[in-house]
């Protein structure tokens, strides 16, 4: 978003957060690369058995967003898809 564009209308916060979120985004990329892939390596199990633990968390405690459990392709119990 440009910032003159905003200047004084309704978006004027939608510039600085834009901003703001940039700097966050480039300083995590700096620390993400000033890590070494080997330590990153020797972790992977742990990072997959995490990501499989908050999938989990989210198909059992998740929220329906727009009927979004309701109509899973993967769930034919619920689903109104064609079996």
């Amino acid at each position: 978003m440009v910032y003159s564009a905003t200047y004084g209308g309704p978006f004027t916060d939608r510039a600085f957060k834009q901003l703001l979120y940039l700097v966050i985004g480039l300083v995590v990329m700096v620390l993400a690369m000033a890590i070494d892939y080997h330590t990153l390596a020797e972790l992977n199990v742990v990072f997959y058995g995490a990501s499989l633990l908050m999938l989990g968390y989210l198909l059992l405690f998740g929220r329906a967003i727009a009927n979004t459990r309701a109509g899973s392709s993967w769930d034919r119990s619920t689903s109104s898809l064609p079996r």
